[in-house]
């Protein structure tokens, strides 16, 4: 039998994770169990830390940080800086042209009652949770009210749509928004809400106005492409990681990063293919990783396939494309710099977009996360 057992990056022990069943297991069969269970990023929500120490069968919680003594000797700095940028004006219209096109699908909604209070606040979340409590009420309605529902479900999946290519434009670029456009026009044969959007959207002259902006890049892959000049001329070497939420948006930069001279930028993506490209298989990956960390490669564009659980090399600097709401995911993108020598982190943040709100989201929640965690180290101590 097994004397200790350790699970590493342990928040994953929740719901079916394996790493639940296997807890399980070895506490029914070991004499004497013992389990180590570690992680950086436990997560700020009280209830998920709480599933993990019991499927897990944590009796105790030592919470540490970078400031506490027995942990600051062996730990590098980490630089966070947050580059805020301005969008030019010449996205306005597109992007008012949109928010039309939302708001006309919110007041319908709003008209059947099932949005209230100021619609200019309703967000992706409100709209993902209507859409849960619209399939439930079409599953348990009768035939006669089997189309209101049908109808409502028709304008959220649209307003939610509609919401994405917001987003898609304001914080990545017209680029990516043009990738998923290209998508919806594959789909609109299967999907009747892609072919309303599609043909509204032509009617209004949208599709011209995307072809122009379409020319210039989003002012954040300018600037990364300043960050990336200036960082390999000034160190002549280097690694730096970028990452990004959209394949879409990984593929591009890649495409403007191969044109710098002294760049060799590369994608890493998971393995399953999509709309926005082929996936990348274990040897794939296996094989960018080691021309990563040869130097072959020095600038690695990656999803969130690279934020934790692969062997990624020691970089110099990272790079976020845009804030995520995820304190956990922030921690781990956090943690591919400043190992073994003070690193760099870089958030690229669009004003007065999403970006503006995903980077208070993370804030909030990893102070609530080191809060929670370390009253939940005191109580568990009190303990006989």
């Amino acid at each position: 039998g097994f004397g200790l057992l350790v699970f590493d990056e342990c928040h994953r022990a929740v719901k079916e994770y394996a790493y639940t069943d296997v807890g399980n297991f070895y506490m029914h069969q070991a004499e004497s169990p013992l389990i180590l269970a570690m992680t950086a990023s436990p997560g700020s929500k009280p209830e998920r830390v709480e599933e993990v120490c019991k499927n897990l069968s944590i009796e105790q919680v030592f919470f540490r940080t970078e400031d506490d003594a027995d942990v600051r000797p062996y730990i590098q700095s980490i630089r966070v800086d947050w580059r805020r940028i301005n969008l030019p004006d010449r996205y306005g219209p597109l992007d008012s042209a949109m928010r039309a096109m939302l708001m006309s699908r919110l007041r319908r909604l709003s008209g059947m009652g099932l949005l209230k209070g100021d619609l200019r606040f309703v967000g992706r979340r409100e709209l993902v949770e209507l859409g849960e409590l619209l399939r439930y009420r079409l599953e348990e309605s009768v035939d006669e009210e089997r189309g209101r529902w049908m109808r409502a479900i028709m304008q959220q999946s649209m307003a939610l749509t509609i919401f994405h290519m917001i987003e898609l434009l304001l914080s990545q670029g017209p680029q990516t928004l043009s990738s998923f456009i290209e998508k919806m026009e594959e789909e609109k044969g299967e999907k009747r809400s892609y072919g309303i959007l599609l043909a509204e959207m032509k009617s209004m002259g949208m599709m011209g106005r995307l072809e122009v902006l379409r020319r210039v890049p989003h002012p954040k892959a300018a600037h990364l492409l300043k960050i990336v000049q200036e960082r390999l001329k000034d160190k002549g070497q280097g690694r730096i990681l970028v990452f990004s939420q959209y394949r879409d948006t990984v593929n591009f930069l890649v495409e403007m990063l191969g044109v710098i001279e002294g760049v060799s930028a590369s994608r890493f993506v998971g393995q399953a293919s999509t709309f926005s490209g082929k996936g990348m298989s274990q040897e794939e990956q296996a094989r960018i990783l080691n021309e990563f960390r040869a130097g072959e490669i020095n600038v690695l564009v990656a999803t969130n396939i690279a934020e934790e659980g692969l062997d990624i090399p020691e970089v110099d600097l990272v790079i976020f494309y845009e804030p995520i709401p995820s304190e956990i995911r922030y921690i781990q993108r956090r943690g591919r710099t400043g190992r073994r020598a003070p690193g760099d982190v870089i958030v690229l943040v669009a004003n007065n977009t999403l970006d503006m709100a995903y980077l208070r989201s993370s804030m909030k929640r990893l102070e609530n996360m080191r809060t929670m965690m370390a009253r939940l180290s005191r109580l568990l101590a009190m303990r006989p």
